[in-house]
């Protein structure tokens, strides 16, 4: 009998270790490359884990035009930013530039309307990649922003 408690004291303890989620697992993030990190070959390597990455602030708000996002990100503020001394890219359908779409909680998303257009900042966060009949995007949803 005492060696069935053991036992299930010990599996229990064992699955409670197992089950814990990999965030708990993760490293401290460390300043990876923006590129290689918003890029949909590598995206899903930083999906769990907290990555951090230097960009120049680009503007608040989501693309210029008629783009239909992803309905996760309705419960986030979009802003975006560009890689370290970018210039954005040329929209589809129009001669605007855009950034990168980056996704904040609102609770967190005050700091994003100080910024302005080429300010340096630092974004700590997950990536979230989203496929749309076949085309993949790469999102990253940020944790922490700040100037840096």
């Amino acid at each position: 009998m005492k060696e069935i408690a053991i036992i299930i004291i010990l599996s229990l303890f064992a699955s409670q270790v197992y089950s814990q989620s990999s965030s708990d697992n993760c490293p401290q993030p460390i300043v990876e490359n923006y590129s290689k990190v918003l890029n949909v070959s590598f995206a899903s390597e930083y999906k769990d884990c907290p990555v951090t990455i230097e960009a120049d602030f680009w503007e608040a708000g989501p693309w210029k035009g008629a783009y239909k996002y992803p309905k996760k990100t309705k419960s986030y503020v979009m802003f975006q930013c560009v890689e370290r001394g970018g210039q954005g890219t040329k929209a589809q359908f129009s001669n605007d530039l855009n950034g990168q779409i980056v996704l904040i909680d609102k609770s967190i998303s005050d700091v994003i309307f100080t910024f302005k257009r080429g300010d340096k900042i630092e974004l700590t966060g997950t990536t979230w990649t989203y496929s749309f009949f076949g085309v993949k995007s790469v999102f990253f949803i940020a944790t922490k922003v700040e100037k840096g």
